[in-house]
């Protein structure tokens, strides 16, 4: 038998090493910010296109990042660009790009990119596609005048589905860039007079979504069935005047599901974590698991809410049949998708919270597979065309422990 004192010295070898065991096993379920790359704002694109708008931005210029979707083909992706600078107040003409994004956490640098192609959006007559809020006036702009476009998907057959904020609309696309249909969506969704101005157009509604606050994100499910879209916040039926402007406040954006082979949707209700959040991006991680970007509208210091959300919706009511929701609380009987906390972007452990944090987190998507078995996630943030701000991509690897979360 070892005298005492060795045994005593053998037992605290094998607590540090259980110790050491459980804490690299917790660190492993960890998700884990593996790289970023920055784009200066001075990029231009492919498109080859001359000349300014607003004496002031190349037409070729790079940025407004308001989605990425990987293709699922070696390193490609899309990134979507908005509707151009100055808010719409120009007449950009709408486009998004191939990417190549190269990630390799055993690399220095871990995250290298290259742009591939630009691929600017037209109608099937082959007409440029403006992102300028000017062409709202008056009625409806039928199919298509103008565009916000602020989510893209790319479907196993090669579709392509681009979702519009003006509408709010749901365009199906070409792999180059050719706008061949149109989703239907509910009559709720929609205001009956829009117009250019925002504040003008506020005063005009009493429904629909808000100025500027049209389907940012959308989701399409991994098996290619289900395209989901959300609003980026309550819609107007849905919601009160703060009385500070046009501004309003309500606890639930809505989700707008459509089957794609039966042509059927169903609505669902998602419950901000802070009513004066927006939501920016949806991700699909099974027909009824996703996640979702939500954020506050500050950057640097200011920032307090830059989030991604797990959404559970197996238990979610369908409130497509409620006209208006409460802009607090429920009706009895009706649930809303389930949220929990999935990944804090202003956690202290991936050095982003301070002066450098970006504002506009606006993209979110799934990437390969690394060779440990995580996943990557990608995250985009919008400069909104400032050339003095760059372009800046987040790749994170993520346990499979953190997906297929329902019920737990």
């Amino acid at each position: 038998m070892l005298p005492l004192c060795l045994r005593r010295l053998f037992q605290s070898f094998c607590v540090l090493v259980l110790a050491w065991g459980s804490a690299n096993s917790a660190l492993a379920e960890e998700i884990e910010l593996i790289g970023r790359v920055s784009l200066p704002g001075t990029t231009r694109d492919l498109s080859g296109l001359k000349g300014t708008v607003a004496k002031k931005y190349p037409r070729d210029l790079f940025g407004g990042i308001s989605a990425i979707d990987y293709t699922g083909s070696g390193n490609r992706y899309l990134l979507l660009a908005d509707r151009g600078p100055l808010d719409g107040a120009v007449s950009y003409p709408c486009r998004f790009h191939e990417v190549e994004i190269e990630i390799d956490p055993d690399k220095s640098p871990a995250i290298t990119t290259r742009l591939l192609k630009t691929h600017l959006l037209k109608d099937i007559d082959g007409r440029s596609i403006s992102g300028a809020a000017a062409k709202s006036d008056g009625p409806l702009p039928p199919l298509v005048e103008r565009m916000d476009p602020e989510g893209i998907r790319c479907s196993p057959d090669h579709k392509l589905y681009i979702s519009d904020e003006y509408g709010p609309a749901i365009y199906e696309v070409t792999e180059h860039g050719v706008v061949c249909g149109e989703m239907q969506i509910p009559g709720h969704f929609r205001i009956a007079v829009p117009h250019a101005d925002a504040d003008q157009e506020a005063s005009l509604n009493s429904q629909g979504r808000q100025p500027n606050k049209g389907f940012e994100g959308l989701a399409l499910t991994p098996d290619g069935r289900y395209l989901v879209a959300i609003a980026q916040a309550p819609l107007i039926q849905d919601s009160t005047p703060t009385g500070k402007g046009r501004k309003r406040k309500g606890q639930f954006s809505r989700l707008f599901v459509l089957d794609l082979k039966t042509g059927q949707n169903q609505q669902w209700a998602y419950p901000l974590t802070e009513t004066k959040n927006g939501i920016s991006e949806i991700l699909a991680i099974s027909p009824t698991e996703f996640l979702v970007l939500e954020r506050d509208g500050d950057g640097g210091n200011e920032a307090h809410f830059k989030a991604v959300t797990h959404v559970d919706a197996s238990e979610a009511t369908d409130v497509s049949a409620i006209s208006q929701l409460p802009h607090e609380g429920l009706p009895q009987g009706v649930k809303p998708v389930k949220v929990q906390p999935w990944l804090n972007l202003l956690d202290e452990r991936f050095g982003l919270k301070g002066p450098q944090m970006p504002e506009k987190f606006e993209g979110l998507t799934f990437g390969p597979t690394l060779p440990d078995g995580r996943r990557t996630l990608v995250v985009a943030v919008d400069n909104d065309f400032e050339t003095d701000v760059p372009t800046e991509l987040f790749v994170f690897a993520i346990p499979t422990s953190k997906l297929h979360i329902a019920g737990r």
